[in-house]
This record gives structure tokens, C-alpha cells and sequence, in this order.
């Protein structure tokens, strides 16, 4: 993964006729159909300096897919534009 000088990667959320669409960097890190998307959530766990974020996306014809990350700015990033993506 690439980072800007800040050392923070650039995410971009694409909200499309069919899906939702997660890049990072530039490259496709996740696609969602949004007919099946039902809803998603996150925390994280663990203890400093060990955290893990996740994000649990809920789909009506599979199991949950689950994103797990190591970086509060990134997960924070994905979710709040994911949000904002789908106008919750």
C-alpha cells in the first residue's frame, strides 16, 4: 500500500446504479452489490498499541463479509465515506 506524505492512504467510496465500490490508493479494495447490501457496522478490540478495526457488512444472500484493519485513520475514513455513500 502506498501512502501520501502524511503517511495516510487516500480512500474513495463510489456509489454506482448496482454497487458500492471501496478504493484505497487508487485500487479496488472492496465491492458491495448494493441491492444485497441489509446494513454494517464497526468497532475494534484489543489494547494499544494492537487495536484491530473492524467493519462487518450484513448481505441478504451471503455470510457477513468482514474487513479487519490497523489503522484507526483508515477504518475511520472507509466508514465514515461508506456513510456518506449510502446517505445514512
Amino acid at each position: 500500500m502506498r501512502f501520501l506524505a502524511n503517511g495516510k492512504p487516500t480512500v474513495e467510496v463510489c456509489r454506482g446504479h448496482r454497487a458500492v465500490r471501496v478504493f484505497i490508493d487508487g485500487k479496488l479494495h472492496l465491492r458491495l452489490d448494493r441491492e444485497k447490501l441489509r446494513g454494517f457496522q464497526s468497532w475494534y478490540a484489543g489494547h494499544r498499541p494492537a487495536h484491530t478495526f473492524t467493519i462487518e457488512f450484513y448481505l441478504s444472500d451471503a455470510a457477513p463479509v468482514e474487513c479487519q484493519y490497523d489503522r484507526e485513520d483508515l477504518w475511520s475514513d472507509i466508514v465514515t465515506k461508506i456513510d456518506e455513500a449510502l446517505g445514512a
